[in-house]
């Protein structure tokens, strides 16, 4: 009885001390590890998107129809993969429509590639944006092609300006 007592009381120090030693390798990898190697992979270009970026777009059609477009867009990043939120606040003369988005992507040299999906799997849409960071890397210049909340249209909107907001 003794012997599968202490076999007992030795299977759950192993486990808690193997536990520990799990956990402090992960949060090792996620802590220290990963981000050496993202600022080693961006060491030569120096490009880094993650952050909050904040743009306001109106085109001729909107200006004759008062309609405003602020985008914001949540954007992390490890290597080369981006993911974050992107959310687009349509106001009308009536009424304000907020869109959001789940976004993923991919950065190539000074360059991003961003797919964007509704949060909501009950409203349908998806588009893209293709921005370039320009300058000292607070501003990003692009477009964004998409579905329209209004119609249902697929549309460009041209020359988009990002500015990156204070953390």
């Amino acid at each position: 009885m003794i012997n599968l007592s202490a076999s007992f009381v030795e299977a759950v120090i192993s486990g808690v001390i193997t536990s520990i030693i799990v956990g402090l390798s992960v949060l090792f990898y996620q802590k220290i590890f990963l981000p050496e190697i993202e600022r080693a992979t961006f060491k030569n270009s120096g490009v880094e998107f993650k952050g909050l970026w904040h743009a306001t777009h109106q085109d001729e059609a909107d200006k004759e129809r008062g309609i405003t477009r602020e985008l914001l867009l949540q954007i992390g990043q490890r290597g080369s993969m981006v993911t974050g939120n992107y959310q687009i606040i349509n106001r009308f003369p009536e009424k304000e429509v907020i869109s959001r988005y789940v976004i993923t992507g991919r950065v190539r040299l000074n360059y991003i590639v961003i797919t964007y999906f509704p949060e909501s799997s009950n409203r349908p849409g998806l588009g893209t944006l293709l921005l370039k960071i320009v300058g000292d890397g607070q501003k990003m210049i692009g477009v964004n092609t998409g579905l329209s909340v209004e119609d249902s249209e697929i549309k460009a909107r041209l020359n988009i300006t990002f500015i990156r907001q204070p953390a």
